[in-house]
């Protein structure tokens, strides 16, 4: 089997059999902790974990329609003074 790019929920599906789920951000409509949580949850079930850039350079300063793995996913609790 070679695979040369796609998606990554196709990819990983292909290379390991697991289960995938795409999540759209935009869908959250901001909702952060939302979106941790569900994220959160996928990761600590030993789901592998990515993300990936859109195509428009502009948005983000890492590569353009590039995948990346989540090595970890964490909370930041701040402290105010």
């Amino acid at each position: 089997m070679k695979i040369e790019g796609g998606m990554q929920t196709n990819v990983w599906r292909s290379m390991t059999g697991a289960p995938t789920e795409y999540i759209q951000i935009s869908e959250y409509n901001g909702d952060k902790d939302k979106l941790y949580k569900r994220m959160k949850l996928h990761f600590d079930s030993d789901w592998v974990v990515g993300a990936a850039t859109p195509g428009d350079k502009s948005l983000t300063k890492l590569v353009e329609g590039h995948a990346y793995a989540v090595l970890g996913i964490y909370e930041v609790i701040s402290k105010s003074n």
